[in-house]
């Protein structure tokens, strides 16, 4: 027969084991609920080069060319008006890097941006949070305006903005 201390410690090892148990259900569900709305956010972003994909069909046909089989908008020369990142396969349309969640490597992959600057990309989102926004971004060593051109439209961003450093006031000298 167990004694009253031997009980309570079955009883909180059953608590326990049942918290965590619960927790796994809810971690999955949580996860679960997100992969969905990504797979809603993905089919609809394939919906839409679809669309752009016959139109520049419609074009090229209207003005009798043939239709490259390379779209211009793999493109990543910085004064296309849609540069994106090639995709990692012909067939799959060319992706968007959310800088707020990127690691280093798929950093790397961006134009103009090497291993030094994709480290110091990562270690300025680990310690001030997620950039949010462009302005951020280029608070980053190394990434000034016209880097921030060529990247912006191969980039987004998942998080909210940073909020702005607050500039202080110039403070006047008063001489004796």
């Amino acid at each position: 027969m167990p004694t009253a201390a031997e009980r309570q410690a079955l009883a909180f090892l059953a608590g326990v084991a049942l918290l965590g148990g619960g927790a796994r259900v809810w971690m999955q569900h949580r996860d679960d609920s997100f992969m969905q709305r990504q797979s809603s956010i993905n089919v609809s972003a394939e919906t839409v080069e679809g669309q752009l994909s016959a139109i520049d069909s419609a074009k090229a046909s209207r003005r009798g060319k043939k239709r490259d089989t390379k779209s211009s908008r793999t493109s990543t020369s910085p004064s296309s008006p849609r540069a994106v990142l090639p995709s990692p396969r012909d067939d799959d349309p060319p992706q968007v890097l959310d800088v707020d969640v990127a690691s280093a490597e798929e950093l790397e992959r961006l134009p103009r941006v090497g291993p030094a600057l994709a480290a110091r990309i990562v270690a300025n989102r680990d310690s001030f949070g997620a950039f949010g926004s462009l302005q951020a971004l280029g608070e980053v060593r190394g990434i000034g305006a016209a880097l921030l051109k060529v990247l912006s439209p191969a980039i987004t961003f998942s998080a909210r903005p940073r909020p702005s450093k607050p500039k202080a006031a110039p403070t006047k000298r008063r001489r004796p």
